[in-house]
């Protein structure tokens, strides 16, 4: 029998792991850290590195991809290695993938027979979707793909067994996720959840290069902000000096561009200043999440950070400030994801209740004896037109008819409404959003098209939530 493991698919370092005896255990796939950073360099002869390796030629080549998963939704090839070739962040997610699990299998002298992803908990339909296949493409059997939030929630809450309120504070390289577990002796299910896919780490690197670059420009007279490839190559060392701020007061940066030569002291007040915007994002994202769903920090007993980019101070200090006390200690802001998966994967393998009834998707997992219930992080609709006569003038309104709000927990994520058709062929489109509002603006996820259906008869379209986050709809 073969390994099933959880993998943390991060923007910028990914983490496996497995169950071992009953104890959730980090795989260490790379040379120097059980995180691999998510890098890939192929050069001109089609050699192929990833990890810590890819990522410090990124100093030395531009064509280094890194970040892709941010582009995840998009199956544009927009990055260009060095091989020639241009990828999509589908093609390079994939080439990641079956190195990584490559890695594993030669690390654990066994075969992997199937795995649980992890995708940040405000990823769409599309997203989802390009992340399973990337994973199939590397050969990978997809168990299941968790929110990151809901893994590290049944990382911490696996031996709890009193009644809390957890918020999952989840900052990662690229992207960052809030949610609200209720944790009890018996379940751990996820009450609410918000986001925002392009904000994390990389953010805050970006603030350090812009900063450098200022310096570099009043000592020298020289602007390099709008070059890529110099700031690209500058993010290796902003991610180190970033690094270094969290146990020192300051740090330097060395720059070079054009035969010039600067090196800058960056104090750590200066970088919480710059940043503070970037900080007070995240906080506007709990109040949202926390008002759509009636909470208030009253309502929160602790608070854990998951991510690599939680270490830095200033969120440790901004959660204390926010709540009145300290985030909890003793989770591993690295690990702590992927363990989760790990757990679920283990579960999953197990023969854990899988059912379908009715055309409808139910879907339960067990951690330890506990189940895990999610909820859905993204409104589901359609686009709809409401008729009104005024007068001999027939006016049409366009608008976006929410048939399953954000935030309705998983199980329940089933919903049927009748419509009129006005023509016997006609395109509906299936939306991801918010606002009944501006339908131009709503994120379609699909478009199906209806024929031979008499104008003006009843016409049913049914929704459901696949437990992975993907959407399912019929019609009849």
């Amino acid at each position: 029998m073969g390994l099933n493991i959880g993998i943390d698919l991060g923007t910028t370092y990914s983490v496996v792991a497995y169950v071992d005896n009953g104890s959730a255990k980090i795989i260490q796939t790379s040379q120097d850290s059980v995180t691999t950073a998510s890098a890939v360099y192929l050069e001109e002869d089609g050699t192929l590195t990833i990890g810590q390796e890819a990522k410090q030629e990124q100093k030395y080549h531009g064509q280094v991809a890194t970040f892709y998963k941010r582009n995840i939704g998009s199956d544009s090839k927009d990055y260009d290695l060095e091989n020639g070739r241009s990828y999509s962040a589908v093609d390079l997610s994939s080439i990641f993938l079956k190195e990584l699990v490559k890695r594993v299998e030669e690390k654990m002298h066994q075969k992997v027979d199937g795995a649980v992803i992890t995708v940040p908990a405000y990823f769409t339909d599309h997203e989802r979707s390009n992340t399973r296949k990337a994973a199939e493409r590397a050969g990978i059997h997809v168990l299941h793909m968790i929110n990151e939030p809901t893994a590290a929630a049944i990382a911490y809450g696996l031996d709890k067994s009193d009644n809390k309120k957890i918020l999952v504070y989840d900052l990662g390289g690229g992207t960052f996720d809030v949610s609200v577990a209720q944790i009890t002796k018996d379940a751990i299910q996820i009450i609410a959840t918000m986001g925002d896919h392009q904000l994390g780490g990389k953010d805050w690197d970006i603030a350090i290069c812009k900063w450098a670059a200022e310096q570099f420009a009043e000592e020298y007279g020289e602007d390099f902000s709008y070059d890529k490839e110099q700031m690209d190559a500058l993010m290796v060392d902003a991610e180190t000096l970033k690094r270094n701020l969290t146990n020192k007061s300051q740090a330097d940066i060395h720059v070079r561009y054009n035969g010039d030569r600067g090196k800058y002291t960056l104090t750590e007040a200066e970088f919480r200043k710059r940043t503070r915007p970037l900080v007070e994002h995240t906080g506007k994202l709990i109040r949202d999440m926390f008002a759509e769903n009636h909470l208030s920090w009253n309502d929160i007993d602790d608070v854990i950070l998951v991510g690599g980019s939680t270490r830095m101070t200033m969120i440790e200090d901004y959660i204390t400030e926010l709540q009145g006390k300290p985030a909890l200690r003793g989770i591993n802001a690295d690990e702590a994801v992927a363990l989760g998966a790990a757990i679920t994967a283990d579960s999953i393998a197990q023969s854990i209740q899988n059912f379908s009834l009715d055309g409808q998707v139910g879907f339960e997992i067990s951690a330890g004896n506990k189940t895990v219930k999610d909820v859905i992080s993204h409104s589901l609709g359609l686009i709809a037109a409401r008729e009104e006569n005024q007068g001999d003038v027939l006016y049409r309104t366009f608008y976006n008819e929410i048939m399953i709000p954000r935030n309705t927990a998983t199980q329940q994520a089933t919903m049927t409404k009748q419509f009129r058709l006005n023509s016997n062929t006609q395109d509906i489109y299936l939306t991801q959003w918010e606002s009944e509002s501006l339908p131009e603006e709503s994120a379609i996820i699909g478009k199906y098209q209806t024929m031979g259906i008499t104008p003006n008869q009843p016409f049913s379209v049914t929704y459901f939530h696949n437990p992975d986050g993907t959407v399912n709809i019929t019609a009849e």
